[in-house]
């Protein structure tokens, strides 16, 4: 699998199994109410399943959040993610400036003059 998706999967289910202990329910309890089985939720929340658009929707309606819940990361878990995905590519690296993330020689960065 790659490496960004499951990073990206793992960070969606962290999220998952957060709430849903937070509202002490049982996997099983979460499974009922999006229709999947237990086995489902725990892939979901290993990250070893990722979750389609309308699943996070169903997800988040049932655990009472805003959609925007799943995607919210602290600096040091985007700082975490950006090494992982650039590891492997020396013409990349990243720091933090201002409280922001920089990636130097982004290829996603149409300028890429930094």
């Amino acid at each position: 699998m790659n490496t960004t998706l499951s990073s990206f999967n793992l960070a969606i289910g962290q999220k998952i199994r957060q709430k849903r202990l937070e509202l002490n329910w049982t996997q099983s309890k979460l499974a009922n109410k999006i229709g999947v089985t237990f086995q489902q939720v725990q892939k979901y929340e290993k990250g070893t399943n990722g979750c389609s658009a309308y699943r996070i929707q169903e997800l988040a309606d049932h655990l009472k959040v805003n959609v925007m819940y799943f995607f919210e990361y602290s600096k040091k878990d985007m700082t975490e993610v950006a090494k992982e995905l650039y590891a492997n590519d020396p013409s990349i690296s990243f720091e933090m400036r201002n409280g922001q993330l920089v990636i130097k020689g982004n290829p996603f960065d149409e300028d890429n003059n930094d």
